[in-house]
């Protein structure tokens, strides 16, 4: 108990903790079923105009994959909006045809909006298809409160010369990333393996080790905390995940600010300046973000 009680008071501290989904307050999690809950591309993503058949721009489709899924993203601008859409992926042989011209009605993927929609993504499992194959996208636009039009996107013409079909071809790109990180609840529970073989971490010039992490996450919180934790996830992951220049920028500042309090312990905690807690929050919202679920 007193114990207990030098911990709570030793220090005045900022009551901030780190933001952890409601889904990953399990203890008990299967590290091999962990996803992302914001898909990070591997590799560029393919990105086809939208036109219509009046060959007027309607936006854009963008086509990408990560480890598991491949995503198509329709995409509209110039004050269109979605209405229908129809989607095939996989063989051009497979495509389904008549009289020489697909028939979208057939399309394995198809979707009916209202009101104003202008974004839409379809999530498709890789592992049902090659290496290589072909995206035949097609939508039903509005704009204002003109007639509706069909609108294709893709750089290939499909059929003959009357025809108003286009596709485009898309090859799976290679993951050699990390595309989310695991939950804070499992990186610092002691019980999951770290990214970087549990190995130590270097924060703000200290040398902390996996112990000291998960001993700082079972203490009360402050600022100091949150920012040795939320530097140190990054540090623990190091190359294996691709950081944004933003995001990067102000872990930096995070950790400048930590180099000039020493040695952190469970005894030691600080309000960091509002600037640094703007920057820890920017750090926070990206890493949730990208936190596997």
């Amino acid at each position: 108990m007193l114990l207990a009680a030098l911990v709570l008071t030793a220090v005045s501290c900022r009551k901030e903790t780190i933001s952890t989904p409601a889904a990953l307050q399990q203890q008990s999690t299967d590290l091999s079923t962990l996803k992302c809950t914001t898909p990070t591309p591997c590799g560029t993503p393919v990105v086809a105009t939208l036109r219509t058949t009046q060959r007027q721009t309607a936006g854009s489709v963008t086509v990408s994959n990560d480890a598991t899924n491949l995503y198509v993203t329709y995409a509209t601008s110039g004050g269109y909006r979605l209405e229908d859409l129809r989607l095939y992926v996989g063989d051009l042989a497979l495509l389904p045809v008549r009289y020489g011209q697909p028939v979208v009605g057939q399309f394995p993927y198809g979707t009916h909006l209202t009101g104003t929609v202008t974004s839409y993504t379809y999530t498709i499992p890789l592992a049902a298809l090659g290496s290589c194959f072909s995206v035949m996208a097609e939508a039903t636009v509005r704009a204002n409160w003109c007639s509706s039009q069909t609108a294709w996107a893709g750089t290939i013409h499909y059929g003959a010369s009357c025809s108003s079909a286009y596709y485009l071809s898309y090859c799976k790109a290679t993951c050699t990333q990390d595309t989310c990180m695991m939950p804070v609840q499992l990186l610092y529970s002691g019980e999951a393996p770290w990214p970087n073989g549990d190995a130590n971490v270097t924060v703000g010039g200290y040398t902390y080790t996996k112990s000291d992490a998960v001993s700082m996450y079972y203490t009360p919180d402050c600022d100091s905390k949150k920012a040795l934790l939320l530097i140190a996830a990054l540090k623990v992951y190091g190359p294996k995940i691709t950081v944004p220049a933003a995001v990067a920028t102000d872990a930096g500042a995070t950790e400048k600010w930590l180099s000039g309090l020493g040695q952190l312990t469970m005894y030691t905690q600080y309000t960091a300046p509002a600037v640094v807690q703007t920057a820890m929050g920017n750090v926070a919202t990206w890493e949730t973000s990208h936190t596997c679920h």
